[in-house]
């Protein structure tokens, strides 16, 4: 039987304040989904934050280029978080627990979308 699942705390917060709106590219064959934030406003004051979606563990951080990181989650509800931006990542270790909406690091005011991939 399928069992309830929380709704994300993140990786960015979409609430009426939110300069982003969140689309649902594709649902792969393996459970997995990837989902697209395009902002949608310049309007923001300071930077978005990347949020922890779920409570669970920062299994990989890489530094992609200049100011683009990637980091990968395992969360406690068994699925793994994806997600490559644009911008600078809070002081967090690989292997650190983290809690959903916790703060992962920052946006760049110039990123116009990411992608966000979740599979189990």
């Amino acid at each position: 039987p399928k069992t309830q699942m929380d709704r994300p705390k993140g990786p960015i917060a979409l609430d009426h304040k939110s300069n982003f709106t969140l689309n649902k590219v594709n649902s792969g064959a393996t459970g997995g989904s990837s989902f697209e934030f395009t902002k949608t406003s310049s309007d923001s004051i300071g930077q978005d934050k990347v949020l922890s979606p779920w409570s669970g563990v920062l299994h990989k951080k890489l530094d992609l280029g200049p100011d683009e990181k990637f980091i990968e989650m395992w969360h406690d509800n068994g699925l793994k978080s994806r997600f490559a931006f644009k911008g600078t990542l809070d002081n967090v270790q690989v292997g650190q627990k983290l809690q959903e909406g916790e703060s992962l690091g920052y946006l760049s005011p110039e990123t116009k979308n990411f992608f966000w991939n979740v599979s189990l």
